[in-house]
């Protein structure tokens, strides 16, 4: 329970934690009302 805690501390938790939020980000860019307004030409 102690590691789950600082998980966002580690190399690693930054790692996953900033991939998902890329993911994320992406996910709302493509599949969000306002992300098709801002792809469209």
């Amino acid at each position: 329970m102690k590691y789950i805690r600082h998980f966002h501390q580690t190399l690693l938790g930054k790692i996953l934690l900033s991939l998902l939020g890329i993911i994320i980000a992406i996910a709302l860019v493509l599949f969000s009302a306002w992300g098709n307004r801002l792809i469209t030409p």
